[in-house]
């Protein structure tokens, strides 16, 4: 039987794990129970842990002269400091990561949608963006396995995202102890499944694996890595699909999880 790494994987608090909407609501998403068994959670709410609590008036996001700016409209209280200030800490503090599951629309936590507005009254967005969180997010781990439970909802996006989580995951337990045989054995045991994404960037690092230029194990593994996520940076196109295993476990993709 394969067995499988174990991914670490930020989770927007509101989703499944607790009740920290602005609302108080808890909003469904069926892939994080599945994935409880499999991965490691780390549930985040950024707007909790700006001292903002649940239920709370809501937040909006405004588009500045040069960047966009966070604000309770109830209060009038300016946010974008402290918001980035948490983000950047936070980030900085975990561990390691192999993925987001990100609340969509949300002012923080949005991936692409959250809605940006000219000022506190208006009732029409200007158009839509990440939240502040996830922007910075997507600014330090953006070749990770990053989406909303909204999108997750799509058995395509979620087998994407789940094919990117669980190899980057395997390939980050290769880079924490480097060898040339153990990332040898992880271009073996994936080959296929690079073929499907992307054979361009496969054969690039199949290159690489020979070794040519007698790169130490951890600069191998980093120059591996930049051609890894480019690969994975793009789902399978329909001729290609099922050419590979599925690199998570079975019970995540079943007909129950869709």
């Amino acid at each position: 039987m394969r067995k499988f790494p174990r991914p670490i994987v930020i989770v927007s608090g509101c989703l499944e794990l607790t009740p920290c909407r602005w609302d108080g609501a808890r909003i469904p998403c069926p892939l994080i129970l599945r994935l409880k068994p499999y991965a490691r959670l780390i549930p985040v709410c950024p707007e909790e842990a700006i001292g903002l609590g649940t239920p709370r008036d809501p937040i909006r996001l405004l588009r500045g002269e040069t960047s966009t700016v966070l604000i309770q409209p109830a209060t009038g209280a300016r946010l974008t400091r402290k918001m980035r200030g948490f983000a950047k800490g936070f980030l900085e503090g975990i561990p390691a990561a192999d993925g987001f599951i990100l609340k969509s629309r949300s002012p923080s936590c949005g991936v692409r949608d959250a809605k940006i507005f000219a000022d506190a009254r208006a009732t029409h967005s200007l158009g839509k963006g990440p939240g502040l969180f996830a922007r910075a997010v997507l600014d330090r781990f953006g070749p990770l396995a990053i989406d909303d439970e909204a999108r997750l909802s799509s058995p395509a996006a979620r087998e994407h995202f789940l094919t990117k989580l669980f190899t980057l995951a395997s390939f980050r337990r290769v880079k924490e102890r480097p060898s040339i045989p153990a990332l040898r054995r992880f271009l073996a045991e994936n080959r296929l499944l690079l073929m499907a994404h992307s054979p361009r960037a496969a054969r690039r690092i199949e290159r690489l694996a020979s070794n040519p230029d007698n790169l130490p194990a951890p600069a191998l593994a980093a120059a591996v890595q930049t051609h890894l996520r480019l690969a994975l940076s793009r789902r399978v196109p329909k001729t290609r699909r099922g050419s590979f295993d599925p690199p998570y476990p079975e019970a995540l993709i079943g007909p129950a999880a869709r």
